[in-house]
């Protein structure tokens, strides 16, 4: 009896790792802090709101870490971009209002074409921020381009899934585009066995079976 309990409990935990690989992300939608947090259960794993940077950080055709993520872009760069942009600022019109944020450039025009990324240290499964100027931006994760408001000023977006379409990078395309980053937030996927730990178990339940067998006929 206490077995088979455990060889279902085995089977239910492989059904989630599998599903895992298998599902595409289906993303919640955000156009508020308060909403996203909501989400997630009420607080961030991550909130990095760049103030700690206090000179300018490239990541123009290069890798800059942060905070539980990196920035990252390829690509022909336009000058002030693609950087923590600290005080004084390159182009103070992109600033959030409270400091240090992120300037981005994008474009795929006239056979010029730059994309930037957002990676995470382990799978995500909601990323938040607020931008300005993300009109013509597009955000997506596995392949999936999420739909956010059009607007020149400043917003609130965010984005949710569920733990079987976690991701662990954002790829930012656009036109041409510049738009800013600040205020980020992240919460990451829980974590469950890994599918090589899971067959172990399973060898070692299927062992035991066999060995309980084995001393019933005995």
């Amino acid at each position: 009896m206490r077995l088979n309990k455990l060889l279902t409990a085995f089977l239910c935990a492989a059904a989630y790792v599998f599903s895992i690989n298998s599902a595409a992300a289906v993303p919640t939608i955000h156009t508020s802090a308060a909403s996203f947090l909501a989400a997630i259960g009420g607080t961030a794993d991550i909130s990095e709101n760049f103030n700690s940077t206090t000179t300018d950080i490239s990541f123009r055709n290069t890798t800059a870490p942060n905070n539980g993520f990196s920035l990252s872009s390829v690509g022909n760069e336009h000058a002030g971009f693609n950087i923590v942009d600290a005080s004084p600022f390159n182009d103070g019109t992109f600033s959030l209002g409270d400091g240090t944020f992120v300037a981005f450039f994008v474009q795929n025009s006239g056979g010029a074409v730059t994309t930037a990324a957002i990676e995470f240290d382990q799978a995500v499964i909601g990323f938040g921020a607020n931008f300005r100027s993300l009109e013509n931006a597009v955000l997506s994760i596995n392949g999936v381009a999420l739909s956010h408001a059009s607007t020149s000023g400043s917003e609130f977006f965010g984005f949710t899934v569920d733990p079987t379409d976690a991701f662990t990078r954002i790829d930012i395309t656009g036109a041409g585009d510049r738009f800013s980053m600040d205020d980020v937030l992240i919460a990451f996927a829980p974590t469950v066995p890994e599918p090589g730990a899971l067959a172990l178990l399973g060898l070692g339940l299927i062992g035991l079976g066999v060995a309980r067998r084995r001393q019933k006929a005995a």
